[in-house]
């Protein structure tokens, strides 16, 4: 067997799938959003500080993130135990 196999079957899968989601996942009907001038990095962090504000709003929310977090930590000292 051919070594660089797998990685040539992975580029050609990968461009395969983007060919087939661009044609079948078009962005139509896209419209910038006008409400607001903020630009920077005001802007880049919007989304993670609304996310923050979502999670902090239900005490379920943030007890199912503690929960993957946990599960998360958990996963990774099994893994660096290796």
């Amino acid at each position: 067997m051919r070594l660089n196999l797998p990685m040539a079957m992975g580029a050609v899968g990968l461009l395969v799938l983007g060919v087939a989601l661009a044609v079948l996942m078009p962005e139509a009907g896209f419209r910038r959003p006008t409400s607001g001038r903020v630009f920077g990095l005001a802007r880049t962090f919007a989304p993670l500080l609304d996310g923050i504000r979502l999670v902090r709003s239900s005490s379920l929310r943030l007890t199912l993130l503690a929960l993957a977090a946990a599960f998360f930590g958990l996963a990774s000292e099994g893994f660096d135990r290796l």
